[in-house]
């Protein structure tokens, strides 16, 4: 399952997961991906896992694959391959591209690339902070 990075202090904690050979590749996983059999190709989804039951949704058709108890959906939870150990042995192929999809390798450059766009919103941020603040001054001097 996928870390969330909404927070500085989110990219901060997996940053240091990649820092750390020795952290398990789930400390860095940033983006799930799985085989959707409705796609029929490999595809990003979010995983959703908890005691009543599991879903996964496929942002590439939007259906979510769930177990009948979570959340009752037309389709089946295990007609999306989110596990590489449960692909069939036709699917070698895609097996391999999903193992490399995955790999820690592939994550950092995800996660390099989530990095900048929060670092580009964070001064984004700034420079709006900063010319309202230029505002307010304008409106103290001329008071």
């Amino acid at each position: 399952m996928a870390v969330k990075l909404d927070t500085v202090k989110d990219f901060l904690e997996v940053g240091k997961a990649f820092e750390n050979i020795s952290s398990q590749l789930d400390q860095c996983t940033v983006e799930d991906f799985g085989f959707c059999t409705v796609c029929n190709k490999i595809t990003h989804y979010q995983g959703d896992y908890g005691p009543e039951g599991c879903s996964k949704h496929c942002f590439e058709c939007h259906n979510t694959f769930s177990t009948e108890k979570y959340l009752p959906s037309k389709l089946d939870y295990d007609k999306y391959f989110g596990s590489l150990d449960r692909l069939p042995q036709e699917l070698e192929e895609i097996s391999k591209k999903l193992h490399e999809l995955r790999s820690r390798d592939h994550q950092q450059k995800i996660f390099c690339a989530l990095l900048t766009r929060k670092l580009q919103e964070k001064l984004n941020e700034r420079e709006k902070i900063q010319l309202e603040i230029n505002d307010l001054y304008r409106i103290v001097l001329i008071g």
